[in-house]
């Protein structure tokens, strides 16, 4: 693949723009409309409970929450999109 724009009209260039944004939105994925956050709860809570003890709190409860909060929102397969169109 050659990476010199200067090959490419202003035209073309924005014309390949807008096709990458529609094929993006067309794949982006939708929250669900009424999610249930019972998983989310009872993580936070059982974190909240494992601190209320004086147990071992992990540093990786701020991702295992937001993990879990995006799923919640957007499916279990948020992060296979999330990872494929990472750039």
């Amino acid at each position: 693949m050659n990476n010199n724009l200067k090959l490419f009209s202003n035209e073309q260039l924005l014309k390949e723009l807008q096709d990458r944004r529609e094929r993006f939105a067309a794949q982006q994925p939708i929250a669900i409309e009424n999610p249930d956050f019972s998983t989310v709860i009872q993580l936070c809570k059982t974190i909240v409970d494992i601190a209320s003890i004086g147990g071992g709190v992990s540093g990786d409860n701020e991702t295992y929450v937001f993990q879990c909060t995006m799923k919640c929102i957007f499916g279990d397969d948020i992060f296979t999109w999330i990872n494929a169109n990472r750039k």
